[in-house]
């Protein structure tokens, strides 16, 4: 059954700024939602090992924000309990609202590069344009 709002009754109380703490909370609906996104990829997680890696987090459109938590919390706690080097969260057409989809990005190798910059030049050729002491 799909829920429409979440949240509480309106009270007396809320309306007339009586009450200063508690449990209304203006986006309940999306901290409790990213709660539930944050507990599906966790589990997810316990299936692979992504230490060092970068990890690719999919999730139903519209879903971005809730899976990356309320301040990007869920983004920094499973950073942390992942050990992966990077986090993306990316949108997958055809996922159900609390689907998650783990990819690991492929490890890439190291090239090495070549500098071409003038100061290599000169090194090699046994002067510089710098003046020496």
């Amino acid at each position: 059954m799909p829920i429409v709002k979440v949240g509480l009754h309106a009270e007396p109380g809320f309306e007339r700024g009586e009450r200063v703490a508690g449990p209304h909370h203006p986006v309940f609906r999306e901290l409790a939602e990213g709660a539930c996104h944050l507990a599906v990829a966790l589990d997810k997680l316990e299936e692979v090992d992504v230490r060092g890696r970068r990890l690719v987090l999919l999730v139903a459109p519209g879903r971005t924000s809730r899976m990356a938590g309320q301040g990007g919390v869920n983004r920094w706690q499973l950073l942390g309990h992942s050990g992966a080097a990077r986090l993306s969260i990316r949108e997958r057409a055809g996922l159900a609202p609390f689907e998650v989809q783990v990819e690991i990005e492929p490890r890439q190798t190291k090239t090495k590069r070549s500098c071409l910059c003038a100061s290599n030049r000169w090194r090699s050729a046994g002067s510089s344009p710098f003046p020496t002491k």
